[in-house]
């Protein structure tokens, strides 16, 4: 999970177009920040550690003025958490240099190897890309990237900067979003999310299908063609769960009333299981649990529960520098995130019945944690209902879930999917999870009006989404394209 953004504009505005994009793609990746520009046929490239607003302060932003930019925000999946893994990754096409940028991972690392005859120990698979790109015997760097494309297994959004033109492709299943806009001052935008779009006053026009190859210059966007033999879609569903901002919308869903769905659903899964003593307060685990929660508590109260909403039970850090936990490379800061972030309500808390609402659940630090100071505070009990089903293989499409897998660091894994034992394991009375058809149903109830929505696309233009359109491989355990260099087990009882 990465933030990619091309801009093509004017020379006065794209370039703050193209950061302003950045920014609000930070919670998708936070480890590093990169930007290439081109000018009068020249490329200039800074990468940077760390996020945007901190890279910021040792750029001089007036310099990278161009017509056509390329920007990343890195999380860290495949690869060493260095400057060399930062992207723009820059490399040369029939003795001219391109910029490329890549959110996704590949999972035929070595095959991909074996054909450029190159060790990337250490590396990124977006230097693969690239190298890839720089050795086709092709005549033309749209070729290129399609012959580059039909040799990769895995997710795989890629924005290429060449000659002061930028060309995106989307991988033939749509693992992860990738969206089409325009500026605020007429720029053409490609971007991982919509809300980027929104962030810098501009319009959202589309998503790019499955399988879309365009093309963005002066004269606006322009399809260039659809490629690979499959191109059924097949978004990762942990996109809606916690990669992507509330506010974008994907193929017609707005997230964050997605995970308000999820969180009705879940409360019904919940009432059926267990009792709830008048009074009890429902709470989310923030940011990511704040619209499940929501719709978890309407839903109760709909059931006819008297329960009470307190959204600020767990204080979230203003601390401009505390971002998302979950994406931080190692353990121990991600301990350190979680314990920098939450504060715990004790006037909210004491003598309290509290059920607490999150995304999903892979390690349980931070349920754990948070549960922990519940009971410092005098909460009565706490229980935990997750908004997702149990997390029991690593998304290798998606994140570096893999070394956690690995370690033997997911939690639902790690307890065979016990529901009673991993309760105990992060402190929770009870502990309920739900199924994936609800997962899915509430995606798909989501979807938005367009013809009353002036944000969204219309209808023609949106890749509809069925039962059958989502990745779901952290729970069900089955992978679309393989699983590459990559050992799964099944999960044994």
């Amino acid at each position: 999970m990465c933030g990619v953004v091309g801009v093509v504009g004017s020379k006065e505005t794209a370039v703050y177009t193209a950061v302003s994009c950045m920014r609000a793609l930070q919670h998708r990746g936070q480890e590093g920040m990169g930007i290439a520009s081109w000018l009068n046929g020249e490329m200039l490239i800074a990468r940077r550690e760390g996020e945007v607003l901190q890279a910021l302060s040792t750029l001089s932003i007036a310099d990278f003025k161009s017509t056509a930019l390329l920007g990343h925000t890195r999380y860290a999946t495949i690869g060493e958490g260095r400057i060399e893994n930062v992207q723009p990754v820059v490399q040369k096409f029939r003795g001219k240099s391109f910029a490329l940028v890549h959110n996704g991972s590949l999972v035929n690392l070595q095959e991909l190897s074996d054909m450029t005859g190159k060790d990337y120990k250490n590396l990124s698979d977006t230097h693969i890309v690239a190298d890839l790109i720089a050795q086709s015997r092709l005549s033309s760097i749209e070729d290129a990237l399609i012959e580059a494309a039909s040799k990769l297994r895995g997710s795989y959004n890629l924005i290429v900067l060449f000659g002061g033109d930028i060309y995106a492709m989307r991988d033939p299943h749509g693992f992860h979003p990738l969206q089409i806009g325009q500026g605020p001052n007429g720029e053409h935008v490609v971007a991982s999310e919509s809300y980027a779009f929104d962030f810098i006053g501009g319009n959202f026009i589309r998503d790019v299908w499955a399988g879309e190859f365009i093309h963005l210059s002066k004269q606006g966007f322009h399809y260039l063609t659809t490629f690979g033999e499959d191109t059924k879609i097949q978004v990762d569903i942990f996109e809606f769960q916690y990669y992507l901002s509330p506010a974008s919308i994907v193929h017609g869903v707005e997230v964050g009333t997605a995970r308000e769905m999820m969180g009705a659903h879940l409360a019904d899964i919940y009432a059926s299981l267990y009792s709830i003593p008048q009074g009890a307060v429902v709470a989310p685990i923030p940011d990511s649990g704040n619209q499940a929660a929501l719709g978890f508590s309407k839903k109760l109260r709909t059931l006819g529960y008297d329960i009470s909403f307190e959204p600020h039970l767990i204080f979230r850090s203003h601390a401009s520098n505390v971002h998302r936990a979950f994406i931080e490379p190692t353990k121990k800061r991600r301990l350190e995130r979680i314990r920098e972030k939450c504060k715990v309500s004790e006037v909210k808390t004491h003598g309290r019945f509290v059920i607490l609402v999150d995304d999903t659940l892979v390690e349980g630090l931070t349920s754990k944690i948070v549960i922990d100071m519940m009971y410092a505070e005098g909460a009565a009990s706490v229980s935990c209902a997750i908004a997702a089903p149990p997390l029991l293989y690593p998304d290798l499409y998606g994140n570096n879930m893999y070394e956690r897998y690995r370690k033997n660091e997911l939690v639902a894994r790690r307890h065979k999917g016990d529901i009673s034992a991993i309760a105990h394991a992060i402190g929770a009375k009870q502990l309920c999870y739900m199924s994936l058809e609800a997962s899915i149903d509430a995606i798909l109830q989501a979807r938005m009006e367009t013809s009353l929505c002036k944000h969204i696309p219309p209808a023609k233009l949106i890749q509809e989404l069925d039962s059958a359109s989502f990745h779901t491989a952290p729970y069900s355990g089955v992978y679309a394209v393989g699983t590459g260099d990559f050992e799964i087990e099944p999960l044994t009882t």
